[in-house]
């Protein structure tokens, strides 16, 4: 009998034959190989971040939402996901996971129209 490991990133099917492996879903990335379940085998990216390829085998492969947005959420897609901070606030850091953590005041003097 010949037995392969699941790569981290997918998971195995439960039902015999076991014939191929699941990629994680978007938003997800994997965390152990050689998991049976969606469950144990994916992990949604962190707030401030999101993942919008299937199979990602590491926490690394989540991307940060950019400077001037942020996400309180667990498993964003897409960048769409983070929200962009309010007019009169610049951006102070990439992967903020909330207004507060990642949006600042302009200064007396200054202003910003970004949304």
């Amino acid at each position: 009998v010949f037995l392969l490991k699941v790569p981290a990133g997918w998971y195995g099917l439960t039902v015999r034959p076991f014939t191929r492996c699941i990629d994680c879903a978007i938003g997800k990335h994997g965390t152990t190989p050689g998991t049976a379940s969606e469950t144990e085998a994916c992990k949604n990216c962190g707030a401030g971040k999101y993942l919008n390829e299937e199979g990602q085998a590491s926490i690394q492969n989540c991307k940060n939402c950019i400077s001037g947005k942020y996400s309180k959420d667990t498993g964003n897609i897409n960048d769409l996901s983070c929200l962009g901070c309010k007019p009169g606030q610049y951006g102070s850091k990439a992967g903020a996971v909330s207004e507060l953590d990642g949006c600042t005041e302009c200064a007396n003097g200054k202003y910003s129209t970004d949304v």
